[in-house]
């Protein structure tokens, strides 16, 4: 019983010292390639914005240039106008014309 709590706890700690700390740049890269992935996503169904790849560019400058919180808030921005057009896209994907009744 005491074996397996020590065992326990060891698993425990070394399992959260192992992620350790990350960097800006690293989070800015992982979530790059989130934004990446829905823009993929979207443009399969035809509805990416026009500026959202120009918003993510912009951010990866920022951040090549050392301005890690500008690069994730142009990555933000990037990653909510894609999924601004993903809703969108689903609100067209249902869109009916409605046609006034007389009263």
């Amino acid at each position: 019983m005491l074996k397996a709590l020590i065992v326990t706890i060891l698993a425990a700690v070394l399992g959260a010292c192992a992620s350790g700390p990350t960097s800006p740049a690293d989070e800015f890269d992982r979530y790059a390639a989130q934004v990446e992935v829905k823009f993929r996503q979207v443009e399969k169904e035809g509805y990416l914005w026009r500026d959202s790849e120009r918003l993510l560019d912009q951010a990866r400058q920022a951040r090549k240039t050392g301005r890690h919180d500008e690069a994730m808030t142009l990555a933000r921005k990037a990653m909510r106008q894609a999924e601004l057009a993903e809703q969108q896209a689903k609100d067209n994907a249902s869109a009916a014309p409605v046609y006034p009744t007389n009263p």
